[in-house]
């Protein structure tokens, strides 16, 4: 009896993490990386500068299945 009230007592005590605290400790962890802080901005300015590059040829690629299919879909 004496191990199920110290078991009890034991889970009592401890307190619960909130979710703020707990989702911030995780983003820190993340964002304290640096292949992440390199990675996000490519993944914003990459399909940027791919669609300036394309928008600047007079014609699409045709003998690639890519430019085939910028081709038919506009």
């Amino acid at each position: 009896m004496t191990a199920t009230t110290a078991a009890r007592d034991h889970s009592a005590a401890t307190q619960r993490v909130p979710v703020v605290r707990a989702f911030r400790f995780e983003l820190v962890k993340v964002f304290s990386q640096w292949r992440i802080r390199l990675l996000l901005p490519a993944c914003w300015v990459a399909p940027a500068v791919f669609v300036a590059a394309v928008s600047r040829q007079s014609t699409l690629p045709v003998d690639t299945l890519f430019g085939r299919w910028m081709h038919a879909t506009g």
